[in-house]
């Protein structure tokens, strides 16, 4: 999901590079080591059906039964935190809406961001899009559909599906935007909603590291390699950074990811992501890391959604 939005001048001596912003955040702390690309998706930053942990993990369906998503609705103020030598960015600031949503049959993200750059030469560079797709709760389907806007417009839109072929198999994504292409999807390829509650699963077990192929749709790469890591196991009074009934006397870890496109292997990560996530799926502690800048990502308001009307 990698979205060009401006040129910045670049510096003496330095090839010149074309500033990018995020079109996903949480997923939500992403390193990056090469050029700037976009941030991927708590879909990862985070955002697994029991067939399809039980495959990939070995996990019992006791470790399954832990994880418990809480539908809600998260607004995160973003803000710059640090720009290091050489960066061309001085100045960040933003917000982020993003909703979690159980729908029965399975689960949405729905995401609105908008995010203000400015460079060292003082050009403010906006950047506005939104991020909806749905998840089936086997982890075996899945449709995205991202837009980014400028004025008002649309002036891109990504959109497609893809499928397995059952719990641990390949299968194939299809893009209907902005161009028609079919890809395949090997064997143990998740989704990012599975990857989320597979992670949580695992960081609860005391079972990571973990190494994932994912597919979410957003990015120039079409597969991820994804090797998740836990830094730390919170005691529930660890204090969140806002009060609220729905983190309250709940566990928490602080995880993070590290991400490397499969058709480009490299030796180090692209980039990665740190935050701290609790057992129902809430994202708290977000910190974007571009590299040679790095956004906070502060949680501000937190809500439950209304329950699903399943029959």
């Amino acid at each position: 999901m990698t979205q060009a939005i401006g040129n910045t001048p670049a510096r003496r001596g330095a090839p010149r590079r074309r500033l990018r912003v995020p079109p996903h955040i949480p997923r939500l702390a992403v390193r990056q080591r090469a050029s700037p690309r976009a941030l991927r998706g708590p879909a990862a930053a985070l955002a697994l059906g029991l067939a399809l942990l039980t495959v990939l993990t070995g996990a019992s369906g006791e470790l399954w039964a832990a994880v418990t998503i809480a539908p809600h609705r998260a607004v995160y103020a973003l803000e710059l935190n640090q720009a290091r030598s050489g960066s061309q960015v001085t100045q960040a600031k933003g917000r982020l809406v993003y909703e979690w949503d159980d729908v029965c049959d399975g689960w949405t993200v729905r995401q609105r961001t908008s995010l203000t750059l400015v460079s060292r030469s003082g050009m403010a560079i906006p950047s506005n899009w939104t991020i909806n797709s749905w998840e089936s709760k086997d982890g075996l389907r899945y449709r995205f559909f991202v837009r980014r806007f400028h004025d008002g417009g649309t002036i891109e839109s990504v959109r497609g599906h893809a499928e397995l072929d059952g719990p641990g198999r390949g299968g194939r994504a299809v893009y209907q935007d902005p161009v028609e292409r079919e890809i395949g999807l090997p064997e143990g390829t998740v989704f990012p909603t599975n990857y989320s509650l597979e992670m949580m699963a695992m960081a609860e077990q005391d079972e990571l590291p973990a190494w994932r192929i994912m597919f979410d749709g957003f990015g120039s790469d079409d597969l991820l390699g994804v090797s998740a890591a836990l830094v730390s196991s919170l005691a529930v009074e660890e204090p969140a950074s806002i009060d609220s009934t729905m983190l309250a006397g709940l566990p928490s870890w602080r995880v993070r990811l590290a991400f490397f496109p499969l058709e480009r292997q490299t030796p180090e990560p692209e980039r990665e992501q740190g935050f701290r996530v609790f057992s129902n799926g809430i994202v708290d502690e977000l910190l974007i890391d571009y590299g040679d800048f790095s956004i906070d990502a502060s949680l501000e308001t937190l809500s439950a959604l209304p329950a699903a009307s399943c029959e």
